[in-house]
């Protein structure tokens, strides 16, 4: 096996080069948050908007056929600051 450079030669195949490291990523606790990142909510699960789909669907005394307007009613009323 020779060594050229970056590469690992082992015959007539030829390795990858090796990638550059990224720097470690900055510990939580040092990182300093803007206000209006503590503003906006967190982002929805889809428990949470399922839940609120269902609570819409409730609301229509359970009339079926909107289920997927009461999704994305749910998705955007979750979604939006």
């Amino acid at each position: 096996m020779n060594t050229t450079g970056r590469k690992t030669v082992k015959g007539r195949t030829t390795s990858a080069p090796k990638t550059a490291k990224t720097p470690a990523p900055t510990p939580a606790s040092t990182a300093v948050a803007s206000p209006a990142a503590l503003e906006k909510k967190p982002p929805a699960t889809q428990e949470a908007i399922a839940e609120r789909a269902y609570q819409l669907y409730l609301s229509r005394n359970g009339e079926a056929g909107h289920e997927v307007e009461d999704w994305l009613a749910a998705e955007t009323e979750l979604t939006t600051a």
